[in-house]
């Protein structure tokens, strides 16, 4: 799994690269940033999240957030089986999401 940034347009997305092909299984791609919107104590209103999912096969990519400049964002991936079994995944068991600033 990969995380892109574009300095241009100031977004991040997820590429999985997919080593064992196979368009039976899926893969969901999760990227997610702090929400913007302040909730009026001091923090934000939870997160902004976006998935996306797609045929396990080849480079797939998630869809864009944005996250200007140092905008930390997380990001995690899992790839299922048609039966809805986990085949390979990026969660560990106490947090499912990886962050990067």
């Amino acid at each position: 799994m990969e995380l892109r940034y574009s300095p241009t347009c100031g977004t991040n997305w997820v590429r999985a690269n997919i080593l064992v092909n196979d368009g039976a299984n899926t893969v969901t791609k999760g990227i997610r940033r702090m929400s913007s919107q302040p909730d009026g104590n001091g923090g934000w209103l939870g997160y902004f999240e976006q998935y996306e999912p797609d045929p396990a096969v080849g480079s797939s990519y998630g869809m864009q957030v944005y996250a200007p400049g140092t905008t930390c964002v997380d990001v995690s991936a899992v790839v299922r089986a048609p039966s809805g079994a986990v085949i390979a995944s990026t969660n560990r068991p106490d947090n499912p999401w990886f962050t990067f600033c």
